[in-house]
């Protein structure tokens, strides 16, 4: 644990920031996701939003959160690297006359 050994110096302090949700708001801004944008917005905790979601409980454990940490984060990201790829949407080919 390095966090209690650093001490600022006099007058000064030091700011901690959770860069992880820091990265999930640029992820999200980049590609979308209005509807997780609206969590962050309203203060929720995202992660643990989305692991009630997934386990079905309104009670979640910090291993529960963790799990739903990884599902938001990996899918915001798979979904922000698919639009930079302009994957095209899937379309069925145009009907052709009789044979």
């Amino acid at each position: 644990m390095l966090r209690p050994a650093l001490i600022p110096a006099a007058g000064k302090q030091f700011v901690v920031a959770d860069w992880s949700a820091l990265r999930l708001g640029a992820t999200l801004l980049s590609g979308g996701g209005e509807d997780v944008l609206d969590v962050f917005r309203s203060g929720q905790d995202i992660y643990v939003r989305e692991a009630s979601l997934i386990f079905k409980t309104d009670e979640v454990t910090p291993d529960m959160r963790q799990i739903g940490k990884v599902a938001i984060l990996s899918s915001a990201t798979a979904a922000v690297w698919a639009r930079s790829l302009r994957w095209p949407q899937l379309r069925r080919p145009p009907a052709r006359g009789r044979c």
